[in-house]
This record gives C-alpha cells, sequence and structure tokens, in this order.
C-alpha cells in the first residue's frame, strides 16, 4: 500500500492469485504480473504522502470459489475508507483478444469513460459491446472481484478478456504461448498512466 496526502480515500488495484484445472497462465497470472509490476512503479512514482489519496494493491484468493477472498477484503476496508473505487484485473494480454469493455454498472459509468482513452492511447485493443466473462454468444457465465465493490455501491472497473470460455479454467490455460506480452506490457503503461493523471480522483 502507497500512503497517500488523504488517507480516507483510496484507488484499490486488484487480481486473484488462485486458479482451476491449470498453470493459471491467463487466468490470473497475467493479471498478477501487471499488479506486482504496478505496484512497483507507483511505490518509486509516489513516495508516501505524495499521491492524493491511498493506494491498496489487492491480490485476493478464492476468486474461483465464489470470489470469497474479495467479500471479507471489503468488509474489512470499507471501514477504513470514506470514498474509494476498484481496478481490477483478471485475464489480461490474451493473445488476439480484446478487452471486455461492456459496463453493467451505472456507478462505473464514469470511470470507464475516464479509462478508455488511455487505453487507445497505449494501443490496448477492446470491445465495448462485450460483456466481460461472456461465452462465445455473448451471455455472462461467470464473475470477478470487481463486483463486491460495484454490489456495494463503489465503481468498478474490470480489465479482463472474453469469449474464452474452454480455455480459462480448463487444463488449456497452461500455454504461455496464448500470452502477448507486448500488449501486457502496455496494459501495464495504460493503468499506470490512469492513476497518475486521474492525481486521485474519486468515483
Amino acid at each position: 500500500m502507497q500512503i497517500g496526502a488523504d488517507s480516507s480515500k483510496a484507488v484499490v488495484i486488484s487480481a486473484h492469485f488462485d486458479s482451476y484445472m491449470s498453470k493459471g497462465i491467463l487466468d490470473n497470472a497475467s493479471g498478477v504480473a501487471v499488479l506486482l509490476e504496478l505496484s512497483k512503479r507507483l511505490a518509486e512514482q509516489f513516495p508516501s504522502g505524495a499521491y492524493p489519496v491511498d493506494i491498496v494493491f489487492a491480490s485476493f484468493n478464492a476468486e474461483e470459489c465464489g470470489l470469497e477472498g474479495s467479500k471479507p477484503f471489503y468488509q474489512d476496508i470499507s471501514t477504513r475508507y470514506k470514498e474509494l473505487y476498484n481496478i481490477n484485473m483478471d485475464v489480461v494480454g490474451a493473445l488476439d483478444k480484446p478487452l471486455a469493455s461492456r459496463n453493467m454498472d451505472t456507478n462505473s459509468e464514469a470511470l470507464y469513460q475516464d479509462f478508455q482513452p488511455l487505453l487507445d492511447a497505449h494501443d490496448i485493443p477492446y470491445d465495448t459491446d462485450a460483456i466481460y466473462a461472456a461465452d462465445i454468444y455473448g451471455n455472462p457465465y461467470g464473475q470477478s472481484d470487481h463486483v463486491v465493490f460495484q454490489d456495494n455501491g463503489h465503481a468498478a472497473i474490470i480489465l479482463g478478456e472474453s469469449k474464452l470460455q474452454g480455455y480459462t479454467n480448463t487444463p488449456n490455460d497452461s500455454d504461455m504461448g496464448a500470452m502477448d506480452f507486448p500488449e501486457l506490457a502496455r496494459l501495464t503503461d495504460a493503468v499506470e498512466q490512469f492513476i497518475i493523471s486521474s492525481n486521485g480522483k474519486m468515483y
């Protein structure tokens, strides 16, 4: 965690580290890799008290068991902050797959709108018609930890890809060849630049 000037507010950057039936290369070592790199960069960028609000880095267990890691985390952190929002990364950098960027939560609309120019600037493909964790027909079949924040009235954005049913949560998700590493690096840059440019704005 990076302590900010106002510790009544926080941005929570998250990714789950558990996997199911595989090594979890995409789901979700990819998100954890971005999270770890961001924690390093932002710690170097913002010494204690330098950023306007706290930056909390959270790596959740038991996402695959019904968000059982992020639920108690939220119950704790919601007592510590008057205002907070979440950036969650789950299945990113898949080769030839865009981010699923259709927002389904009214409270998160401004966050999605402010994030998209950073995705454009860093050449991150995204599909505003695609729902996260949808099957090839566009029907949602799963959730990720951002939902815990949204369900409790907080803005949250999911950075994650869709139409990977039959790949994630199967033994197939053990192949490093499915990763687009340059895109993963660009996404890390985009999230870093969002944190810098938003300058502690709350959503």
